[in-house]
């Protein structure tokens, strides 16, 4: 169906957080461009390769069929976890 939307995963949370604090991630710019653009800011560098190592988990349960394994769940949760409470320690 035309109207169906993706569903927000949990690394969209991130996305936004990092936009409100003035890392917007632009419309054309894959995640490891991104990445890139905003790692030279110090605060964000042990954040970038913390995301980096979660892309791929992410894209694999945005975009493939077979989605993630338990493991691989487990591991994009936790991941995100960690990256949510360093980012509201950080305000």
């Amino acid at each position: 169906d035309s109207n169906h939307k993706l569903q927000k995963t949990a690394f969209d949370l991130i996305e936004e957080t990092l936009a409100q604090k003035g890392f917007a991630r632009y419309p054309y710019e894959t995640y490891g461009s991104w990445l890139e653009r905003i790692e030279p800011f110090p605060d964000n560098r042990p954040l970038c390769r913390s995301l980096g190592s979660l892309v791929g988990l992410h894209n694999k349960q945005r975009f493939s069929q077979s989605g993630l394994d338990p493991e691989e769940k487990r591991k994009l949760e936790a991941g995100v976890k960690k990256i949510m409470a360093s980012l509201s320690a950080h305000q």
